[in-house]
């Protein structure tokens, strides 16, 4: 199969291929995983309304903040104060982005897939098509 999707690969078989089976950020701390759709190409720091907190489980994840939606958000804090003791998220709040140092994610096999269900097609077509020429040039008159 070929895609000339940089992600394909992995979308297909998964990460185990990769250096240590794991897909980590290139030039960020983080990798930002979208948990709704976005448009393509959005980035959550494409939003300056969004906010870090912390799950109980300790997950990490960037928010909408409830005030966000009503317009009284302030200004994000800039004190040192306050890392590593981050806000839980609160009733209200939208959670937009996972926050992950990796991940591992398992193949979707889908080019395999179509490809199954794509082939005896195209056979048929290409069958079709070469017997069609064929016969359109058998049948072209000489000059």
């Amino acid at each position: 199969m070929f895609s000339d999707l940089v992600y394909a690969r992995v979308r297909e078989e998964g990460t185990g291929y990769l250096p240590g089976g794991v897909i980590r950020p290139k030039s960020r701390q983080w990798l930002t995983i979208p948990l709704e759709r976005f448009p393509i190409g959005a980035r959550a720091s494409d939003d300056r309304r969004l906010r870090l907190r912390k799950a109980r489980s300790g997950k990490l994840f960037l928010v909408l903040p409830a005030a966000a939606k009503s317009g009284r958000l302030s200004q994000p804090a800039r004190s040192k104060a306050l890392v590593g003791r981050l806000p839980p998220i609160l009733k209200g709040d939208t959670l937009k982005w996972l926050l992950a140092k990796e991940v591992r994610q398992e193949g979707a096999g889908y080019l395999a897939r179509a490809a199954a269900v794509a082939g005896p097609l195209l056979e048929d077509f290409a069958r079709d098509y070469w017997a069609a020429a064929m016969l359109a040039e058998t049948a072209a008159p000489v000059a």
